[in-house]
């Protein structure tokens, strides 16, 4: 693992292009990646150190990210405390939304050209929860031939005409779900910031 100190993680985060070797064709998306890389570094070592559990410590870190980005004034430490928790440890997703290419706008600058319907879509798909699986219910009571032990999954068969019972499926994480980006996030959530 390599450590940097501030300066250098600022020039790391902020880098778009190398100028150095005309041949990299690196943009915004090398950057995103780059700042997505920093973020989850970021919670990983906050992680480590015990600062999301630590009331004092998160205190401290909301303190100095307040200073320089806009947060939420309905923040709740202890909320976020609980979320950040799950936050690493593979538990963090990042996505970047589609392009069709670059190009050049009118005034000369360099853009990203997108398709507005493929972005609003992946949007759409990435703010709409996972459906949980159903939980199959019956209203049998259990007999002794329902509650003993079941032979061995080799030695099973199903009844005669049954299927075999699918396997079960893994349920989705709990989240929250903003579709307005213009009201207050609810407290304990991580605020984008434009």
């Amino acid at each position: 693992m390599q450590q940097i100190d501030a300066k250098q993680a600022m020039a790391f985060v902020r880098q778009r292009r190398d100028t150095t070797d005309p041949t990299y064709l690196f943009s915004d998306l090398d950057r995103e990646r780059r700042q997505q890389a920093f973020i989850a570094s970021v919670s990983h070592q906050l992680k480590d150190a015990g600062t999301f559990t630590d009331i004092g410590k998160m205190q401290g870190v909301l303190d100095a990210v307040s200073k320089n980005i806009v947060v939420d004034s309905d923040l709740n430490l202890i909320q976020l405390a609980q979320q950040a928790t799950s936050l690493t440890g593979g538990n963090i997703s990042f996505s970047t939304l589609p392009i069709t290419g670059f190009g050049t706008s009118p005034d000369g600058a360099s853009i990203n050209t997108v398709d507005v319907k493929q972005v609003q879509a992946t949007v759409k798909e990435l703010l709409t929860p996972v459906p949980l699986a159903p939980v199959p219910t019956t209203t049998a009571i259990p007999t002794a031939a329902t509650t003993s032990p079941a032979a061995p999954a080799s030695e099973a068969a199903p009844a005669s005409g049954a299927a075999a019972p699918a396997p079960a499926t893994p349920s989705a994480p709990a989240s929250n779900v903003y579709a307005d980006s213009t009201g207050a996030l609810q407290g304990g959530a991580i605020a984008c910031v434009k």
